[in-house]
């Protein structure tokens, strides 16, 4: 009996030597803001809590911890120590709705979850974020600005659109303001959220402007143009970054005072070299009231612009019209606070006299004076059917003038032209059918011929000879550049990804669609992707358009492209010899 109960006791002492610790997590309140950082605690009381390093990664998915700092106590009771720590975290939630903060592991330990609501409800004009204070109050002008808050120690942030009522898909500027006094370094550029409601494009490169008296104003550009009308939201704006504080008690200092000993002599490695104090800024939303279509527009392109340009020009200088052959003009489409995705193709009017065969445009847009101004070129194929005085169809677009509230119409007017024959023998629309052979019977005897046409005929045949075979030489020596061409593109390929050269990489690529895919026009990636029809590629042919026009920080896995590329090859397609008119006009 005396054994058992020595045993019993023995594992009993082994068990709750065992339980050496326990890790807990709280907050001060289960409801929070969307807009408002808050307190996130995990504490440890055992035997064993020096060693412990809490894993936050999991709170990344849905938080961003703008600040951590940590506290370490210890006491020795008949021989036996003990130690409590306490690590705080603020935290700023990603969404709203509820949210599970997960539980955070650290050594063999392990927190409960806890549930949150996250609302959005609107918040002061003023709130902190790791020392920062968030001010969604109209910034003044940047002078007056400077110089009224160069006493002010914390961050602030603010967001500013030039207009709260624009039409859908007009352009609204939107611009991004943060307040410096502390040498802030910024970690990420803005972070926009959007979805389908938006389309963004950065407007110029940040600027920055610096009192000299340490506060700065550093300003980013964009240009948001809705695409539904109705009430539509800015999410608000995000930006990360840190600054060095020399003096900061709450930072987790004993990182570097080997385990939390030097704090027992009170000596603080962070007050004297300065600790690194991340900062998270986020705006406030902005409600934006946008306008559906103008009444009276009709079933035309929508286009809503401050100013329409359309022009044209002749492929040559002095172009001369012939039936059945083609003259080519060029039509260049500009329209300023639009996106080019938004561009209307052009509608030509038909005309049984001249052929119109339009090209897919080339589009692209520049910054001009603060302004999307998006560009469309439009190569059009025209053959004339029929000679004399002809009219060349005038061409017309659309669009809704935003700032006198009209409807306005750009033209290339009419053109009257002179169309020559295709030959002497009269109009190529009136050509007579092709004459027969003669029956056997109307064919002249040998006999008849006169001899010299004999030597005639034997001195055409030779040189027809002559002509085939130069003709096979240069179909294979047209292979072999062909060959040389094909690794020349991939070769441009390679240097452009060594150099780190978007532009030539896009170049690049359309020269190898091209050599791949001789038989079909290609003009830029999107006919490529076209002809492709691969997911990957697609993919990448986003990330590329996005670091082009958009200045994206997106990868782009040009040697994936490439290998895909290479994988095709075009089809031999046989050549229709008696077709008079080219592919790409059918």
């Amino acid at each position: 009996m005396y054994k058992f109960t020595g045993v019993f006791f023995g594992v009993f002492f082994l068990i709750t030597n065992c339980y050496a610790g326990d890790l807990t997590a709280q907050v001060k309140n289960t409801s929070v803001n969307f807009f408002e950082p808050f307190d996130y605690t995990v504490s440890y009381e055992g035997d064993d809590g020096y060693a412990l390093r809490p894993d936050f990664s999991e709170l990344d998915n849905d938080f961003t911890i703008s600040s951590t700092s940590s506290s370490v106590q210890s006491s020795f009771i008949n021989g036996k120590g003990s130690v409590n720590r306490t690590w705080r975290l603020k935290l700023l939630p990603k969404r709203t709705g509820k949210i599970v903060i997960p539980a955070v592991k650290a050594g063999n330990y392990s927190t409960q979850p806890i549930e949150i609501t996250v609302s959005a409800n609107s918040v002061s004009n003023n709130m902190s974020i790791s020392g920062a204070t968030v001010s969604n109050n109209a910034l003044a002008p940047a002078d007056e600005d400077l110089d009224n808050t160069s006493g002010n120690t914390d961050f602030a942030i603010d967001v500013q659109v030039d207009t709260k009522k624009p039409y859908v898909q007009q352009e609204v500027n939107v611009v991004l303001t943060i307040r410096d006094p502390r040498g802030l370094e910024l970690t990420s550029e803005p972070l926009i959220n959007v979805g389908d409601d938006w389309i963004v494009k950065m407007l110029k490169q940040p600027t920055v402007n610096n009192n000299g008296r340490g506060l700065r104003e550093i300003k980013f550009y964009y240009a948001f143009f809705p695409q539904k009308s109705g009430l539509l939201t800015i999410p608000p704006l995000r930006i990360e970054g840190f600054y060095m504080s020399v003096n900061s008690p709450q930072n987790d200092s004993e990182e570097l005072t080997l385990g939390g000993l030097l704090q027992i002599f009170d000596f603080n490695l962070g007050a004297m070299f300065g600790t690194r104090q991340p900062v998270v800024l986020q705006s406030k939303p902005i409600e934006i009231d946008v306008k559906p279509l103008a009444e009276g527009y009709g079933n035309n392109w929508w286009l809503p612009s401050g100013a329409v340009g359309l022009a044209a020009r002749w492929s040559e200088t002095n172009p001369v019209y012939k039936v059945g052959e083609t003259v080519t003009r060029e039509v260049l489409l500009t329209a300023e606070g639009v996106a080019d995705t938004q561009l209307p193709e052009l509608a030509l009017i038909s005309s049984p006299d001249i052929k119109q065969y339009p090209e897919k445009p080339e589009v692209d847009s520049i910054i001009d004076n603060g302004k999307v101004t998006s560009r469309s070129l439009t190569r059009i194929v025209y053959i004339p059917q029929k000679s004399g005085q002809q009219v060349i169809p005038e061409i017309r677009v659309p669009w809704f003038n935003v700032e006198t509230q009209t409807i306005e119409t750009a033209v290339v007017p009419a053109e009257t032209v002179t169309v020559q024959s295709a030959d002497i023998t009269g109009d190529y629309s009136e050509q007579t059918e092709p004459q027969t052979a003669a029956a056997p019977s109307e064919i002249q005897s040998p006999s008849t011929v006169n001899r010299g046409y004999h030597w005639l005929w034997i001195v055409l045949a030779f040189l027809a000879g002559i002509g085939i075979s130069f003709a096979l030489f240069r179909r294979k020596e047209k292979s072999a550049q062909g060959e040389h061409n094909v690794n020349d593109w991939q070769k441009a390929v390679i240097v452009a990804l060594k150099e780190n050269d978007i532009k030539a990489l896009r170049d690049s690529l359309i020269q190898g669609g091209r050599e791949i895919f001789s038989e079909s026009k290609i003009n830029n990636l999107t006919d490529l992707d076209d002809l492709l029809q691969n997911k990957e590629f697609s993919e990448q042919i986003q990330n590329l358009n996005n670091r082009l026009y958009n200045n994206a920080n997106v990868k782009v896995d040009g040697k994936l492209m490439l290998s895909i590329l290479k994988k095709y090859k075009q089809p031999r397609v046989k050549k229709k010899i008696a077709d008079p008119l080219p592919d790409l006009y059918k």
